[in-house]
């Protein structure tokens, strides 16, 4: 069962640091992660959320 959950947490570890490297090749996310208390895992949520902030007519709609 230990070795079980060893296993486990290597392979978290590994999704994770794979997730940190997704943002930091993505401008938006990097962009997004200057904003102060936006860590990685924020900006590549809003990013997901958003998708393409052209399907929003204005600013206001965004943030709504």
């Amino acid at each position: 069962m230990e070795a079980h959950f060893a296993t486990l947490n290597e392979r978290i570890s590994k999704l994770e640091s794979k997730i940190k490297e997704t943002a930091g090749d993505m401008e938006d996310a990097q962009l997004l992660m200057t904003i102060p208390g936006v860590s990685y895992y924020s900006a590549l949520t809003i990013i997901a959320e958003i998708a393409t902030v052209e399907r929003f007519p204005t600013s206001g709609h965004l943030c709504s």
